[in-house]
């Protein structure tokens, strides 16, 4: 599936993801506050606590969490092509299990589930799986869906602004209004694609609304769903009694 979001990546040269909240209500009240970047080394004021941390932060260092978004991929150089997909990833790290499926609007969908050991690839056209062993981490596996695809990433960021903006979430018909925290992307010379990038996240009181990626290549937009560090249905980690298709 990593190299499912590599294509992704290499074929629009941009990756974005949506916002996460945190905080109370006082915090969205009032009028926009505007943050510098330009942080004395000699100043003794902390670094503030931002939503962003509160929420992603937090939320990966639980024993398990679960996300549910849509992401909606532009090209600059294509605007009339827009590629979409809905993503649905969860941890349980304790038990070393982990889901993730990922629904493009046009063409196969990708499922795997990691539970007892194994790693299954489900087919749900034909119902059935493939399946090997599993001895890595589920961390790692889910860090290659997320902070590794800059969803949600707290490192490597530098605060630029922050404030209210009435914006339309994708999908819905009205204008709300929204805390936001724009970051400048460092990623280091290594990192050609955070040259020039910028994330945006959007809050609306503890709900984390959308993410915005931008760069001079194009946007991608990412809508939550759901952002819970509690997993309801446990079943997902359960590749049903599907015959195996190939076994290794």
């Amino acid at each position: 599936m990593k190299r499912f979001i590599t294509i992704l990546l290499s074929a629009v040269f941009v990756l974005a993801f949506a916002g996460c909240a945190s905080g109370n209500d006082s915090e969205n009240s009032g009028e926009s506050s505007h943050v510098s970047a330009d942080v004395s080394q000699e100043s003794p004021e902390p670094e503030p606590e931002t939503r962003l941390k509160k929420c992603f932060g937090d939320l990966y260092e639980q024993e398990e969490y679960y996300i549910s978004t849509d992401i909606t991929v532009v090209s600059s150089a294509s605007p009339e092509s827009v590629s979409k997909y809905a993503l649905t990833i969860a941890a349980d790290n304790k038990n070393n299990a982990a889901m993730m499926r990922m629904t493009p609007s046009q063409g196969e969908p990708v499922h795997i589930v990691i539970n007892d050991g194994f790693s299954y690839n489900i087919n749900t056209e034909t119902d059935t799986f493939t399946q090997q062993a599993f001895t890595d981490n589920v961390s790692s596996f889910t860090s290659s869906y997320t902070t590794e695809l800059y969803l949600g990433i707290t490192e490597g960021l530098v605060l630029k602004d922050t404030g209210e903006e009435e914006i339309k979430i994708e999908g819905s018909d009205k204008k709300q209004k929204l805390y936001y925290e724009k970051y400048q992307v460092t990623g280091g010379e290594e990192d050609s694609l955070s040259d020039g990038m910028t994330i945006t996240y959007y809050f609306d009181g503890d709900t984390p609304k959308m993410e915005i990626m931008e760069t001079s290549a194009g946007k991608t937009t990412f809508v939550f769903h759901e952002i819970s560090h509690k997993i309801n249905d446990r079943s997902i980690f359960n590749p049903g009694k599907l015959p195996a298709q190939i076994s290794q």
